[in-house]
């Protein structure tokens, strides 16, 4: 199967520190809807490191979809006078 974006992040997850490498990061696509897929990753990590390690991933997805290039999604909205 090839990989998804999401698939491959998961080396990405695993080089933020305090990741634990026991159990694997997850990253999955779990649905889309009409602003793009909506993913679930989770990399573990003790207790003590969680905001560090939340913080972290969220940099780190951000810099790799900046780095795709991938339109932002938009919503268009009609305006009707009642």
């Amino acid at each position: 199967m090839p990989a998804t974006r999401a698939t491959a992040s998961k080396p990405i997850l695993a080089r933020i520190p305090n990741v634990l490498e026991k159990p694997e990061p997850d990253a999955e696509i779990l649905t889309f809807n009409e602003r793009g897929p909506v993913l679930a990753v989770r990399p573990y990590c003790n207790n003590a490191h969680y905001w560090q390690v939340y913080f972290d991933t969220n940099e780190a997805i951000r810099q790799t979809f900046a780095g795709a290039a991938y339109p932002v999604p938009e919503a268009h909205f009609a305006h009707r006078a009642a």
